[in-house]
């Protein structure tokens, strides 16, 4: 029969070995605290994370040393939120809540630069969520979809894309109001 200290010596052990293998065998980032904003997007591309937090892009070195850089992703503060972030052949883009998309080179990685801001009005559509479809990054939202390499509309519609893609057959699928349809008929 195990003694009273015998009894609590053990629940101890055993609650320190389940955190401790927890933490050993942790397989994602969780951000605990961020200054400037609210951290909603983040892009891992070579060496660098890339996280938004609110009206800022913060540059971070993957493996360590802290923050490189920080960028204005609005041109004055608290306009808006950056809500999501793609990468794409050098250059990240970064979706305004609704707003616009700021485009950035990464040709110097640990310093991005900004390249173009497009608003709501040159878009041609209001934007929700940025995605890929097939090798293009391309923003969606309300109105259409817009491939961002070249600012051309792929689609233009009444409602709110919600979701987009590249069929074998069909060509340009999307989906809006609760319906699959077809870009090209």
């Amino acid at each position: 029969i195990m003694t009273r200290m015998e009894k609590i010596c053990t629940l101890f052990a055993i609650t320190m070995f389940f955190l401790i293998s927890q933490g050993m065998n942790a397989d994602e980032l969780v951000v605990r605290h961020a200054t400037g904003g609210q951290a909603t997007a983040l892009e891992i591309e070579g060496e660098y994370w890339y996280q938004s937090l609110g009206d800022k892009l913060v540059v971070i070195r993957k493996h360590g040393n802290g923050q490189l850089a920080t960028r204005m992703l609005t041109t004055y503060p608290a306009e808006a939120s950056c809500t999501d972030l793609i990468v794409h052949d050098q250059t990240m883009y970064a979706l305004l809540d609704n707003s616009g998309v700021v485009t950035f080179s990464l040709r110097s990685a640990n310093v991005p630069m900004v390249v173009n801001r497009q608003n709501a009005a040159s878009l041609g559509i209001v934007p929700h969520d940025l995605v890929m479809v097939g090798d293009w990054p391309v923003v969606i939202g309300s109105g259409g979809a817009v491939r961002l390499t070249d600012g051309k509309q792929i689609v233009s519609t009444e409602g709110n894309i919600t979701g987009i893609g590249m069929s074998m057959d069909r060509g340009i699928v999307y989906a809006t109001n609760g319906q699959l349809v077809d870009a090209d008929t």
